[in-house]
């Protein structure tokens, strides 16, 4: 397969897979609230097959590499989600955006500056979720009003995720090597998420959402993790199958232990017969 093949075929499948992807999980946060939206659109739908596709064309040495690379903007997206959080709560989406793409922006260049080595990705993983975490605990909470649909809301979000794919695919070629590497691991699913949740449920809710997927997103990084270190080991496909295996494994956990912490304690009833 050519590069400029791969590449174009790369970009089709990103802004097929992406938009479809959002407009879902769209639809699936209105109805079922921040925690199982966040859930979802922390899976690798857009991540996972661009993985596949350096697969067929690279070895496992350098699937490897990517991996750390991947680990690298993982924390730098964690950043992302915890900025616009924060601003979201009394700002609108176009401020809201403008500081987290700032904060992104700025972070990816200085992550794309430096050398990395897995010891290294890892610690910062470490610090970056343990940090995030918890200063997103506090807007994780708010709840999801539910919006009214028109017929031609889907074909809207649909447009708004196409545009914003092709505009960062677009913009890619045209800024320069550094910036085009950060660009085409921008978080697309996120952002495209929050531009559409922030203008039919509001700030707050959106928040919510960005703020559940922090630690949802740590699955997606624990998959890059073992990515790494079995790509050679095992083969890619196997590594690959791994990684989304660890990533949905983590989000089904992060759900089950949520759901049982919200459910009241039922009392215990002895088993006996009525006198």
């Amino acid at each position: 397969m050519s590069p400029d093949l791969l590449l174009w075929l790369a970009f089709a499948l990103k802004i097929i897979v992406t938009t479809a992807f959002v407009v879902a999980c769209s639809l699936i946060t209105e109805r079922a609230g921040a925690l199982v939206g966040a859930l979802v659109v922390t899976l690798p739908a857009s991540a996972g097959p661009a993985y596949v596709l350096l697969a067929m064309d690279y070895d496992a040495y350098f699937i490897a590499a990517a991996a750390i690379g991947g680990l690298v903007m993982a924390a730098v997206n964690t950043v992302f989600c915890l900025v616009y959080a924060a601003a979201a709560q009394r700002h609108g989406i176009v401020a809201s955006f403008a500081a987290a793409f700032t904060t992104w922006i700025v972070l990816a260049l200085l992550a794309g500056s430096l050398i990395w080595t897995f010891v290294n990705v890892i610690m910062l993983s470490l610090v970056t979720f343990g940090l995030c975490v918890p200063l997103a605990a506090r807007f994780s909470h708010d709840t999801t009003p539910r919006g009214k649909h028109c017929w031609y809301d889907v074909l809207v979000r649909a447009l708004l995720v196409l545009t914003l794919v092709a505009a960062v695919g677009g913009l890619s070629g045209k800024v320069g090597p550094v910036l085009s590497g950060s660009l085409a691991l921008f978080p697309i699913a996120l952002s495209s998420t929050g531009l559409i949740l922030h203008r039919r449920i509001g700030g707050p809710a959106t928040a919510a959402v960005m703020a559940n997927a922090i630690p949802a997103s740590a699955g997606f990084a624990t998959g890059l993790a073992l990515l790494h270190l079995t790509a050679v080991l095992m083969g890619t496909a196997a590594a690959l199958c791994l990684t989304l295996l660890v990533s949905v494994g983590w989000n089904m956990a992060l759900w089950g232990m949520r759901r049982r912490r919200a459910t009241p304690g039922r009392p215990i009833v002895a088993d006996r017969d009525p006198a």
